[in-house]
């Protein structure tokens, strides 16, 4: 995998300013041919009902200030 110099740089001074709790994680298998991928969606399923997270991740045209409310909505 190839980050390209700007994607690190906004990562690097533009941190996340909430606690991101389930919203990503990894998953892959160990083996000969590992292989990780990031999750941008998952789910919390209890007796009651259902929490979930979902997102679109770093995209081109990307307002951190803008999207930062739908993960509430």
């Amino acid at each position: 995998m190839n980050l390209n110099k700007d994607s690190l740089t906004y990562l690097k001074f533009f941190p996340e300013n909430f606690d991101p709790g389930m919203y990503a994680g990894p998953i892959g298998l160990f083996g000969g041919g590992s292989e990780f991928v990031v999750s941008i969606r998952s789910a919390l399923v209890q007796k009651l009902g259902a929490l979930t997270y979902v997102g679109t991740g770093i995209v081109e045209g990307l307002c951190r200030n803008c999207d930062s409310g739908k993960l509430y909505s």
